[in-house]
């Protein structure tokens, strides 16, 4: 099966993932930095490996199926889904396009709404220097309080502080190849700079309630 075929497959013949949520998080963090397929391909491996483990050709498999009682399209690419899948989960070119679409779906959570990484990369090549870093803050803002939702609540701890700088690490290691200048504007921004515009983010969430 080639991969356009599989990629169709996942789409249209969709799981809900958000049991997998953990299980995804290094990948959903290799899509929300829009890294390139081959990256993408290497992380999800051995998140195949691991969810087939539990049961994920059955779950692909049964969502093939009942799609296929809707779709002649999908039914049609039945018994070429089974050839695929009997490779196994190193030689599965469907559970590798599920997975990747799995990753997908939970990407929007992964940021705060209205967020786009790439969207900042191309902020940071086109604004002037003066304006930049608060594009930068901004984005790491939306970053750290995903992952920590009462980041900006209170003056950071030194633990809380490591774990956003950590975060924040994680995130630019992965952009380093799609988005070169938000990678290296996160590997240099200020935790209290990340931390002051969280907290006025969340002062206008609250007074945008009131």
């Amino acid at each position: 099966m080639d991969d356009d075929t599989a990629h169709e497959l996942a789409f249209l013949a969709g799981l809900v993932w958000d049991d997998d949520r953990a299980a995804l998080a290094p990948l959903i963090d290799a899509t929300i930095v829009w890294a390139d397929e081959e990256q993408l391909d290497a992380i999800a491996a051995p998140i195949v490996e691991r969810l087939w483990a539990d049961g994920l050709r059955a779950d692909i498999e049964r969502a093939l199926v009942e799609c296929a009682e809707r779709m002649p399209a999908v039914a049609k690419q039945l018994a070429a889904a089974r050839v695929d899948l009997g490779c196994g989960p190193a030689g599965s070119r469907l559970a590798l396009a599920y997975v990747k679409h799995g990753a997908v779906d939970l990407a929007d959570e992964a940021l705060f709404p209205g967020t786009c990484l790439c969207c900042c990369e191309d902020g940071l090549g086109a604004v002037p220097p003066e304006q930049q870093e608060q594009i930068a803050v901004n984005a790491a803002a939306a970053i750290v309080m995903r992952a920590d939702p009462d980041f900006g609540a209170e003056v950071p701890n030194d633990a809380e502080a490591a774990a956003a700088r950590k975060r924040l690490s994680e995130i630019a290691a992965l952009a380093a190849q799609s988005l070169p200048r938000l990678s290296a504007a996160l590997e240099g921004i200020s935790v209290e700079a990340v931390w002051r515009a969280a907290h006025a983010e969340r002062r206008a969430a609250i007074a945008a309630r009131n």
